[in-house]
C-alpha cells in the first residue's frame, strides 16, 4: 500500500498573523531607534554647546588677564603720562584718534551688543526677561610680552616718524626667531606683533607705548601704511609712528615731566598695545562686516546661507581711531545668546583732601556689583569721554579702579528641542539665569508651549571671575 505524500507549510492565516506580529515588532524597533537617534542628536548638540561655552570662557579669561598689561588702566587719569603740567594726558593727540583717546584696561557698554548689532534685537527681546548683551573692550599688549629697546627716534619725515629698534636686544632675538638674516620672515613676525591683521594688508593704525627712562609713558598711533613695523634691507628693525596725530613728546615738550631726550638711544623702550572688542552679533552682521569670511569662503555666507536667528560671540581688534578691524574678527562661540559683565572695584580715597601724594598703604575698600546693576557697572567701566577730554579727570573712579571682572556667558543648542521652559532664579531675586531660550520671534508664553512644537532651545550658562593684576596699581 502506498502512503499519501505529506504536505508541510503555513496557512494563509498563519502567514498573516506572523506578518502582523513582525510588523508590530518592527514598528516598535523603528520607534525606539528614532527616539534613540533624536536623544543622541540632542545630547550631541548639548555637548557642543557646553564645549563651545567653556572654550570661549577660557579665551575671555586669557584676554582679561592681559587687561592693562604693558599699557594703562586709564589714559585720562594715569599719573605717569609724559605731559606738561596743566595739560591733559592726551595733549597733542589728534581728535580723530578716538581709540587712543579712550584707551583703558576695561571699557563696558551696557547692552552694547544690541545697539552695535541690531540684528540680535529680535530674539533677545523675545526672552523672559528680555536680554541686552553687553559689549566689552579690553586694552593691553595682546600679541607678545616683549619690550623693545629703542636705538634712535628719528626726526619726522612727512606724516610719519621712524623709531629704530636695537637689532641686538633680547626682545628682537625672541620675536625674530629665524634670526635677522631671514629678513622677510623676521620682518613679518615683528609687523604681526605691532599690527595683528590677517594678511598684513590693512592700513589700520594700531597703538604703541613709548616708555622713557623716567618711568613716564606716551601712547602713539602707528603710521597708516601696510608695514607698520619690520626690518630694513640693512637688518635694522623699526616701527613707524603717526607724526601728525601723535607726535613723539620730548623732554623739552613736557618741561621735564617725562619725554625722550636726543635720539633716546638706550633710554627708551617700545611695546605694542591693542584693544579687543567682545560682543554678540548675528550671522547677518558677520556676513556684512567680516570680509575674511566673504573672501575665504567665496561669498557662500551671503544671501540664503545666512541664518538670521544664529548669534555668535565675536572678538575683534579695534584700532587707534576706534574703528573695529573686521579682518581680525573671530567667532569665539557659536549660538551665543547673552553676555553680561560685572565689576569689583576699589573705592578707596588714596589721596585724602589736603595731600598731594597718594598713600598706597591704605587698606583698600572693595565693592562688588551684581550682573544686572547696569548703573554702577556702567559708571565704573564706561568708555572715557574723549571728544573734549578734561584736564582733571574724576578722582577715585574709573576703569583703573576695577580690580576684577565677572563675566556671564550663555549659549544655546543649535536647534529648539524643548516644548516648555524652566525659569531658574538664584539666591539674588534680581538675577535669573537662562535654562531655556525661546526661538519664537513673537515671544513664548511664560508657561511654555501648550502644543507639541519645540519652541525652546536648551541654554547653558557659565560664570567666571578674573582678577586684573595689571590694574592693581591703579590708585590714581
Amino acid at each position: 500500500m502506498k502512503r499519501r505524500a505529506s504536505r508541510s507549510g503555513f496557512t494563509l492565516v498563519e502567514l498573516t498573523v506572523a506578518l502582523v506580529a513582525g510588523l508590530i515588532v518592527a514598528m516598535g524597533i523603528v520607534g525606539l531607534s528614532h527616539e534613540a537617534t533624536a536623544t543622541f542628536n540632542e545630547e550631541v548638540r548639548n555637548s557642543a554647546t557646553e564645549s563651545g561655552l567653556r572654550t570661549a570662557v577660557d579665551r575671555l579669561r586669557s584676554d582679561l588677564q592681559r587687561a592693562g598689561y604693558m599699557s594703562t588702566g586709564n589714559i585720562m587719569s594715569d599719573t605717569m603720562i609724559a605731559t606738561p603740567a596743566g595739560q591733559s594726558n592726551v595733549w597733542k593727540v589728534g581728535a580723530n584718534m578716538q581709540g587712543l583717546l579712550q584707551l583703558a584696561a576695561v571699557q563696558l557698554t551696557e547692552g552694547g551688543s544690541v545697539t552695535t548689532n541690531p540684528g540680535i534685537a529680535s530674539l533677545s527681546a523675545a526672552q523672559l526677561p528680555a536680554l541686552a548683551p553687553d559689549m566689552l573692550l579690553i586694552g593691553g599688549n595682546m600679541t607678545c610680552a616683549e619690550q623693545f629697546d629703542v636705538q634712535a627716534v628719528l626726526p619726522a619725515a612727512g606724516n610719519c616718524q621712524q623709531i629704530l629698534l636695537s637689532p641686538v636686544s633680547p626682545a628682537i632675538y625672541r620675536v625674530a626667531t629665524a634670526g635677522l638674516a631671514n629678513i622677510p620672515l623676521a620682518s613679518a613676525e615683528l609687523n604681526n606683533a605691532f599690527a595683528p591683521v590677517i594678511g598684513n594688508g590693512t592700513t589700520a593704525q594700531f597703538m604703541v607705548r613709548l616708555l622713557d627712562d623716567t618711568g613716564h609713558s606716551q601712547y602713539l598711533a602707528t603710521c597708516q601704511q601696510a608695514n607698520v613695523a619690520g626690518i630694513t634691507a640693512a637688518g635694522q628693525p623699526f616701527v613707524w609712528i603717526d607724526a601728525i596725530n601723535t607726535p613723539v613728546r620730548t623732554a623739552v615738550d613736557t618741561g621735564g615731566i617725562g619725554g625722550v631726550s636726543g635720539y633716546a638711544a638706550g633710554r627708551a623702550w617700545v611695546n605694542p598695545v591693542q584693544v579687543v572688542r567682545w560682543e554678540i552679533a548675528s550671522t547677518t552682521e558677520e556676513a556684512a562686516n567680516q570680509t575674511q569670511f566673504v573672501n575665504g569662503l567665496g561669498n557662500v555666507v551671503q544671501g540664503t546661507q545666512v541664518d538670521p536667528n544664529k548669534y555668535d560671540l565675536i572678538r575683534t581688534y579695534v584700532d587707534a581711531l576706534g574703528h573695529p578691524v573686521y579682518q581680525t574678527s573671530e567667532v569665539i562661540a557659536e549660538y551665543a545668546v547673552d553676555f553680561d559683565v560685572a565689576f569689583t572695584v576699589d573705592t578707596t580715597v588714596y589721596m585724602p583732601a589736603g595731600t598731594t601724594t597718594p598713600n598706597p598703604l591704605l587698606t583698600p575698600t572693595f565693592v562688588s556689583y551684581a550682573f544686572d546693576d547696569a548703573v554702577d557697572n556702567g559708571l565704573w567701566g564706561a568708555p572715557l569721554t574723549a571728544a573734549t577730554p578734561p584736564a582733571t579727570p574724576p578722582a577715585n573712579q574709573g576703569p583703573q579702579r576695577i580690580r576684577s571682572v565677572r563675566a556671564r556667558l550663555v549659549t544655546r543648542s543649535a536647534l529648539p528641542d524643548r516644548v516648555g521652559t524652566i525659569p531658574v532664579v538664584s539666591q539674588y531675586a534680581t538675577e535669573e539665569f537662562m535654562y531655556r531660550y525661546c526661538m519664537q520671534l513673537g515671544g513664548c508664553p511664560a508657561g511654555g508651549n501648550t502644543g507639541n512644537l519645540p519652541w525652546f532651545a536648551r541654554a547653558r550658562t557659565i560664570t567666571t571671575e578674573v582678577s586684573l593684576p595689571n590694574n592693581s596699581a591703579g590708585i590714581y
